[in-house]
């Protein structure tokens, strides 16, 4: 079973921003954290609860995800995300995920993941990469 609540605390960089991760924008995204930064800080709070169960011929991949972008985080602001681990549910083990910075509330929501051999994830992405 995963750990029963993790943290991944971040500073928000340039790579970081939607201005950085729609390229060629020619400037009309602000400088604050993208969603998808924020959601892989989300990710790696569930990756990180996961660690300690997993055999080293395993991993964890991510299936699904769900999220809710409530307020902007800007440049340089410290985001802390907290996963929880909510229930194991057949072969998905499912997390509560919720990122605040100073001013309060960023974003929540829930995240799945599965445990999978190394090997098999690595032969289907060779297989992907090849065709």
């Amino acid at each position: 079973m995963p750990a029963k609540c993790t943290v991944v605390s971040r500073v928000v960089a340039k790579q970081g921003l939607v201005s950085s991760v729609c390229r060629g924008a020619d400037g009309i995204h602000p400088e604050l954290l993208s969603s998808s930064a924020l959601m892989g800080l989300m990710e790696e709070a569930c990756v990180k609860a996961m660690q300690e169960g997993i055999k080293d011929d395993q991993c964890s991949v991510g299936s699904i995800t769900h999220l809710r972008h409530l307020a902007p985080t800007p440049l340089h602001a410290a985001v802390v995300v907290t996963a929880t681990f909510r229930m194991f549910d057949g072969e998905v083990y499912w997390f509560d995920v919720i990122a605040t910075d100073a001013a309060g509330p960023v974003a929540s929501g829930s995240h799945a993941r599965s445990v999978v051999e190394r090997s098999v994830i690595e032969f289907r992405t060779e297989r992907r990469r090849n065709t």
